[in-house]
């Protein structure tokens, strides 16, 4: 888009050739929406491959246990990013100490049995279950405090 952009300054301003006007002006919305599109791809192909990447490294970190911070809550478990920036998932299903219903207005998810509350911001120990760099995902589960 700069490109275009810069000849057709060049076009109208140095050599005062507005002969294209019109054609210059569909171009470039074209173009625009062109670039665009290319650069969200461009982006989700990044992020796929950091993915795959984070996963890799942590396949032989199955079984460690590191400190994260919860980033997300769903209804179906929550993200937790580790200080390097690996971001793992830890499902509903996973949690050991019965049922979690999801508090949309909240972002977390509770116990109202134990009162356990995963929301966004908590720090949490988890320990790595698996990781695949075939389907780019990290699993955790929590480890269980003491207190």
């Amino acid at each position: 888009p700069d490109l275009i952009v810069h000849r057709m300054l060049r076009r109208y301003y140095f050599e005062e050739d507005y002969s294209h006007r019109k054609a210059d002006e569909e171009n470039v919305k074209k173009y625009s929406v062109s670039s665009s599109e290319r650069e969200r791809e461009a982006d989700a192909a990044e992020f796929e491959c950091e993915d795959m990447k984070k996963a890799e490294y942590m396949k032989d970190k199955v079984g460690m246990v590191f400190e994260g911070i919860i980033t997300s809550v769903k209804n179906y478990g929550f993200y937790v990013t580790l200080p390097d920036t690996i971001e793992g998932i830890v499902r509903v299903d996973s949690l050991y100490d019965g049922y979690y219903r999801y508090d949309e207005g909240r972002l977390a998810l509770i116990n109202d049995a134990t009162k356990t509350m995963y929301r966004i911001g908590n720090k949490i120990s988890v320990r790595v279950l698996s990781a695949s760099k075939e389907t780019h995902t990290i699993e955790f589960g929590v480890i269980r405090s003491s207190g």
